[in-house]
């Protein structure tokens, strides 16, 4: 298991931040926390002044342990029509572009519509917004290659690699962080289709998160965004702004 937590901010209810190691979005390196979306919820709570803490678990328990915290807050999830009555949506964190890739050699996949998924292995992660975006649009994911834990998307590039999967549907920006981790060059995959739909990442709250709270982090957060600042770490992190 991931876990780390680090406090900030003056005395008072300490308010948790959950997230996943989700690189380049939120992740750790070497202990230290990293990320654009680490580096803008930290500027958006150290304005607030509020006493926060930050910590790293597998998705499926940062999800739940954001709703059941009263003082929860959660970031880089993407809002999908299932999760809309579990959280408090504060305000969109990062752009995201959602893609199904495969391997550049893999001429022989086509996908024409998002229909064309099912006639294909395909592996994601469990309970991501990937699978939930496909499960909306009538895919059956229960024949997908499903992984957890925090190396999950390493093995998912690993089982494309290696022929045991022909899809392989993640962020752009994640995707191709994993094959410069792993120094492949040139890349070896390729965007196949463009999933449709809101895939950006949003800070989110826990249903009983103080009204009052919520409303200050969500100026704070909205007037950052039109900052020079904001604009510079989405250029820093390859994302382009699509607010």
């Amino acid at each position: 298991m991931l876990l780390i937590a680090v406090s900030f901010g003056s005395k008072g209810h300490v308010i948790n931040i959950y997230t996943e190691h989700f690189p380049p979005y939120n992740y750790l390196e070497n202990g230290e926390m990293a990320g654009v979306s680490v580096q803008i919820i930290t500027e958006v709570m150290d304005t607030t002044g509020f006493e926060y803490q930050i910590q790293f678990n597998p998705w499926v328990r940062t999800i739940a342990e954001a709703r059941r915290d009263p003082n929860g807050l959660i970031i880089s999830i993407a809002r999908r029509p299932a999760r809309e009555k579990l959280f408090q949506w504060v305000a969109k964190l990062v752009p995201a572009t959602q893609s199904i890739f495969a391997l550049k050699q893999r001429e022989d996949i086509v996908l024409n519509t998002i229909s064309d998924v099912a006639k294909y292995k395909v592996t994601t992660e469990i309970g991501d917004s990937r699978e939930l975006m496909l499960k909306e649009q009538g895919i059956n994911i229960d024949t997908f290659i499903r992984l957890s834990g925090p190396d999950a998307r390493f093995k998912q590039y690993e089982l494309l690699k290696k022929g045991r999967a022909d899809l392989w549907p993640m962020p752009d920006a994640v995707a191709f962080y994993i094959e410069q981790q792993l120094k492949e060059s040139p890349s070896r995959i390729v965007k196949k289709l463009e999933l449709d739909g809101d895939g950006d990442y949003y800070l989110a709250a826990s249903l009983d998160f103080p009204s009052d709270k919520l409303e200050v982090i969500r100026t704070v957060l909205l007037e950052f965004k039109q900052s020079p600042q904001y604009r510079e770490l989405l250029t820093q992190w390859g994302l382009n702004d699509n607010n």
